[in-house]
């Protein structure tokens, strides 16, 4: 088996992430990138012991945008934090104090 290819603490997640993309039109080699860009990045916390729970931190440090595949780290690490949260695997962090006010300002309309 390939290094890209062990099991990591995020496969169990993949399945659904890709369907996710898949019906807002990701096309299939973005999907096998953003794979091996988060097992990759799995296995760097299974080595160091971080608890996949704090990844999206580290996630946005640590893998840097390559010019051939021109992705956006952040974005990526948004899009699968947003897919756990939705599908119940982790929980949105609190808001902090700004957000909390944003979220209380009046709308226009």
């Amino acid at each position: 088996m390939k290094i890209s290819e062990q099991t990591t603490c995020f496969d169990p997640y993949f399945a659904s992430f890709e369907e996710s993309l898949s019906a807002r039109s990701y096309k299939p080699a973005t999907l096998e990138n953003y794979r091996y860009l988060l097992r990759r990045f799995a296995r760097l916390l299974e080595d160091e012991g971080i608890a996949p729970s704090a990844f999206a931190a580290e996630l946005g440090r640590r893998l840097p945008t390559t010019p051939k595949s021109q992705i956006k780290v952040s974005n990526l690490a948004s899009l699968f934090v947003a897919h756990l949260i939705e599908i119940g695997v982790a929980k949105r962090p609190p808001l902090t104090p700004a957000q909390a006010e944003r979220t209380e300002l009046p709308t226009c309309g």
